[in-house]
């Protein structure tokens, strides 16, 4: 596979006219929002289509662009194109684009698909294999702590929502998590960081004449989001690295980056839950070859 690592940045034109080199070499092309998702995508394509030739996945730079790319070949049959983008708020807001070979997510991110609590124990395993697999499973405990920080991140989530709804000009999804949390304990909310960005969020609101968020009144103004299921409405990145966060505070990663350790998971991953999502790009590709 040639990764993203072959070359440092590229121009929006420069990464949507990448594809023409790989034309012999690729029996299907891929194109995916961002550079960090390449190499996901290469394990979940290597998964699930393994009698068909991909070497280079295309990331775009962002949805828009994904989005944009794939209207501008709709209905082109002379190359199968499959676009594979984010979920995010887009049903909710009512933004999903719906084009033949444009494939939504069924989660909110990629990420979503590799949070596996088995896939985690097998990474502390390989990085502290003089502890056994029991050992580690009951000392990191993870079915509680992945429901807590579950349930912690939906929270944050719901304010990120808000802000998208009401069109409020705050930072929201591209926040840290960090930001939100214990400076202590990374993995851990905390509170009173929560209720600082809420008062961020309606002090934009006034100014803005929008509605404001009361304390404690969020699940009132959201409802279609508190109905939702954690997956969907949630970030796995942002989970992710608060997971880590845990994690490193109970075993030594050495100087493992975030990005590393993801990917790391994911390689141990089953990735079943993204079965859904790739059956329907096989039906796609399928029905062009007829």
């Amino acid at each position: 596979m040639v990764g993203s690592r072959d070359v440092p940045s590229r121009s929006d034109g420069a990464r949507a006219a990448l594809d023409v080199f790989y034309d012999e070499f690729n029996d299907v092309n891929f194109y995916v929002e961002d550079d960090d998702q390449e190499n996901f995508y290469y394990l979940i394509i290597s998964k699930y289509f393994p009698d068909v030739s991909v070497s280079k996945i295309f990331p775009l730079g962002g949805k828009m662009q994904v989005i944009k790319h794939s209207q501008k070949y709709a209905g082109d049959e002379t190359k199968i194109r499959i676009y594979i983008v984010d979920k995010d708020f887009d049903d909710l807001l009512d933004q999903v684009v719906i084009l033949d070979n444009l494939f939504y997510l069924e989660l909110f991110a990629i990420e979503n698909y590799v949070m596996e609590k088995q896939a985690l124990i097998e990474v502390t395993v390989e990085t502290s294999p003089k502890n056994g697999v029991a050992e580690i499973t009951k000392r990191l405990n993870l079915d509680v702590v992945m429901d807590q920080i579950q349930k912690d991140v939906f929270e944050i989530f719901a304010f990120f929502y808000f802000v998208q709804k009401f069109n409020i000009d705050v930072k929201n999804t591209s926040e840290r998590p960090e930001k939100f949390c214990m400076a202590n304990q990374r993995w851990k909310l905390d509170h009173a960081a929560l209720e600082k960005y809420r008062l961020r969020i309606n002090k934009r609101s006034r100014a803005l004449r929008k509605t404001e968020i009361s304390r404690g009144a969020i699940a009132d103004l959201i409802p279609e989001y508190m109905g939702s299921d954690t997956d969907a409405v949630t970030c796995g990145k942002f989970s992710l690295l608060m997971i880590f966060h845990y994690m490193k505070s109970r075993y030594s990663f050495g100087s493992i980056t975030f990005g590393s350790f993801v990917y790391r998971v994911a390689k141990n991953c089953e990735l079943g839950g993204i079965a859904a999502t790739m059956q329907k790009i096989q039906r796609h590709i399928d029905d062009v070859r007829v």
